[in-house]
C-alpha cells in the first residue's frame, strides 16, 4: 500500500532464507528452536550474524507456490555443540519480529537467499485510540473469563510483541520490525491482535490469511471469531463422541 501513512521508505534488500512449512508459520512474537547439522547452514548462520544484523526470512510454500508475504525473524539464541565422534550441531532460536514481501529468489544453492521489500506493516491506527483500547479490553476479558486454558499462551505472545515494538521505538530505527505507530494504544492493539491469532491451531491457511492482514482491528476481530469457532467445533465433536459412546453401550436386565 504505497499511500499508507506508516510505510517506511526502505529499499529492497537481500536476506538469507530458511524454508518452513505452512504448519510452522511464525507470527510476530512467536519463537521456535531449530537444530542444524549441515555445514551449509552453519555458513548461513554466520552470514546472518556477520552481515544481516541477526535477521533472516522464513520462506513459505503454499498450495500454489511460494507465498508472497513471509515472516522476518531475529536469531535470539545460537549455540554450537560438538557431539559423538566430533559431529557438530547448531541449536538456534528464532523470534518473528515482523513481515516483509518476498520480491524474488536470488539463490537456491547451497542455501536460499531472496530479495525482500519494505516491511509489511499495519495501516496507521492512531486515529482510533478509543476503539483500540476498547477492543483490547474486551478481548482480554474474553480470554480471562471464557478461555482460561489459553491465558498463558495469549499473554506470552502479547508481551513478546509489545517488547519488540517498544524496543524498536527506543532504538529509533525500525530495522525490519512490524511497527506502525509509536502510541501505546496502537502497540497494545497490534500485540493483542497477534496474540489472539496465535491461539488458532487447526487451520494453517486461516492463520496465514490473518498473517497477511494490514488491518489490526479486523485481524483482532477475525482472530477472536476464529478462536470461538474452533472451540465450538471441538466442543461439538466431543459431545457427538460422548453421545455415540452412550448409545452404543449395552444394558443388561436380569
Amino acid at each position: 500500500e504505497g499511500n499508507d501513512r506508516n510505510e517506511k521508505h526502505v529499499v529492497s534488500r537481500e536476506v538469507p532464507l530458511l524454508p518452513m512449512s505452512m504448519d510452522d508459520l511464525l507470527l510476530p512474537g512467536q519463537t521456535t528452536t531449530l537444530v542444524f547439522k549441515e555445514g551449509r547452514f552453519f555458513d548461513l548462520l554466520e552470514d546472518v550474524q556477520d552481515n544481516h544484523h541477526g535477521i533472516l526470512g522464513t520462506i513459505l510454500m503454499g498450495k500454489d507456490g511460494l507465498e508472497s508475504v513471509i515472516p522476518l525473524c531475529a536469531v535470539t539464541d545460537y549455540e554450537v555443540q560438538a557431539g559423538f565422534r566430533g559431529k557438530v550441531t547448531a541449536t538456534v532460536t528464532l523470534t518473528c519480529v515482523g513481515r516483509v514481501s518476498l520480491e524474488q529468489l536470488v539463490q537456491v544453492q547451497p542455501t536460499l537467499r531472496g530479495r525482500v521489500g519494505p516491511e509489511w506493516n499495519d495501516r496507521y491506527v492512531d486515529d482510533n485510540k478509543g476503539l483500540a483500547r476498547r477492543l483490547v479490553a474486551d478481548l482480554e476479558t474474553t480470554v480471562q473469563t471464557s478461555w482460561p486454558d489459553l491465558v498463558a499462551t495469549y499473554q506470552n505472545i502479547r508481551n513478546s510483541v509489545r517488547s519488540v515494538l517498544i524496543s524498536t521505538n527506543q532504538d529509533g530505527e525500525s530495522s525490519f520490525a512490524d511497527l506502525s505507530s509509536t502510541t501505546s494504544a496502537a502497540i497494545n492493539l497490534q500485540a493483542a491482535s497477534w496474540a489472539v491469532v496465535s491461539l488458532l491451531g487447526q487451520d494453517p491457511n486461516a492463520r496465514y490469511s490473518l498473517f497477511t492482514s494490514k488491518d489490526a482491528v479486523k485481524r483482532l476481530r477475525d482472530g477472536e471469531r476464529a478462536v470461538w469457532m474452533e472451540r465450538l467445533e471441538r466442543a461439538t465433536a466431543s459431545a457427538t463422541e460422548e453421545t455415540s459412546a452412550s448409545s452404543g453401550s449395552e444394558t443388561s436386565f436380569e
